[in-house]
């Protein structure tokens, strides 16, 4: 049971951790809509096709190890200490940010500073959300909010301070800087708390499998996220994506950052009293969950169309709008199975459920292709849309199969 004391402590670091959170999220959507009426739609373009492409990578090149390390010390199975050398996770990220920012480069004509601030801010990024992952599994949520949220903050108050009026593709060299800072903060806390490395090989394997799966599953969400912008500036060309990020960043933006607060809250949350999960809970929660989304995205699309005719100079049509409104609602709702599935499920229906999700990334892409001929920015929303209604879908079966057996298992 939770005592009075604890409650409070939680109740406290969830009222931090949303500040954090909610500031960081807050500073970043209005800098960016600044950026968005401040410069022309193709640099917003290029600024969004390179911010969307670092958490893929920084995902590749964790392959779930700080998802996974979260887990294990939210359930007291893991006496963990931060070793500096998984630093070295960062190696791989610059490596595929590389190749990223050669593709940029050669097939969309995005500037080279501009690639070479890709591969610099995903390195930096990676290193931040490392230390994060530690901060948050020895029980600094504070820090590790303030890690993995720092550049967002960090950026978005420099676009406010400029009130936007970022010349060329500065913006993506501002969210270089911006990183670069919060990683030399991190890497100070890690350097504080590094003692040797105390996990025997056992464990290491068991992080190592868990962290297999987490990746797939945040390997499919970051690239969907970044490829429905590449297709759009594979047909359409730079101020096609940004016509196009500029209506996302509107319409999706404000219910991922939802999410990303609750799931930041959730896994420990929900690993820590994995035990005591039940089908009934679990059925609870669902049907709770479900009527506020439903709420949330009746209230959100009147909002959003106002806001994207009030504060764009070139909107998207309506139908798009719309199309991506209901995207970010079912992937606020995807966070209830996400986060128990992080909790709960084991090695091999993490690695199922990624590959599902994966799956669901390819969707995307033949959704948008085949679709293409009513408009590029209307058939990458739908495209968007079908593969967070795969993930939900999929992501709700396995959860309440896992809870299930779990169950009779006891």
């Amino acid at each position: 049971m939770i005592g009075p004391a604890n409650l409070t402590r939680v109740a406290k670091q969830v009222g931090t951790v949303g500040v954090l959170y909610g500031g960081s999220i807050v500073a970043l959507l209005i800098g960016e809509l600044l950026l968005a009426r401040g410069t022309s739609q193709a640099d917003f373009g290029t600024y969004s096709l390179v911010r969307s492409a670092i958490p893929l990578i920084s995902a590749l090149g964790l392959l779930g190890f700080d998802q996974a390390l979260t887990r294990e010390c939210a359930a007291a199975s893991l006496p963990v200490r931060f070793d500096k050398r998984q630093v070295l996770l960062s190696g791989r990220s610059c490596i595929l940010a590389l190749g990223v920012g050669a593709y940029l480069c050669g097939s969309m004509g995005v500037p080279w500073q501009a690639g070479l601030g890709l591969v610099l801010a995903a390195t930096c990024v990676t290193v931040s959300n490392l230390v994060s992952g530690v901060m948050r599994a020895t029980g600094h949520p504070n820090l590790a909010a303030l890690g993995q949220q720092g550049y967002r903050l960090a950026t978005g108050c420099t676009f406010i301070a400029l009130w936007g009026n970022v010349p060329g593709n500065s913006s993506v060299w501002v969210l270089f800087v911006a990183t670069c800072m919060v990683s030399i903060v991190c890497i100070s806390w890690s350097l504080r708390l590094s003692v040797t490395w105390s996990m025997t090989p056992p464990t290491q394997r068991v992080l190592t499998r868990l962290g297999y799966g987490y990746a797939l599953a945040m390997l499919s969400l970051a690239a969907t996220d970044w490829i429905d912008q590449a297709i759009v500036g594979e047909i359409g060309g730079l101020r096609e994506v940004g016509r196009y990020s500029q209506a996302k960043l509107i319409a999706v933006y404000p219910l991922l950052s939802l999410g990303s607060i609750l799931g930041f809250l959730a896994l420990p949350a929900i690993a820590s009293q994995r035990e005591f999960l039940t089908l009934a809970k679990l059925r609870s929660w669902g049907q709770w969950a479900s009527f506020a989304v439903a709420a949330l995205l009746l209230v959100a699309i009147p909002i959003t169309l106002f806001s994207s005719s009030a504060l764009l100079h070139d909107p998207l049509a309506h139908g798009p709008i719309v199309i991506l409104t209901c995207a970010g609602a079912v992937r606020l709702l995807y966070v209830l199975p996400s986060a128990v599935l992080g909790a709960v499920a084991g090695p091999r229906t993490l690695a199922t459920f990624g590959s599902i999700a994966l799956a669901g990334t390819f969707l995307q892409v033949g959704t948008t292709i085949v679709l293409s001929d009513l408009g590029i920015s209307l058939a990458a929303a739908l495209g968007l849309l079908a593969a967070a209604l795969l993930r939900v879908i999929s992501s709700a079966l396995l959860c309440w199969s896992t809870v299930r057996i779990a169950a009779n298992g006891n």
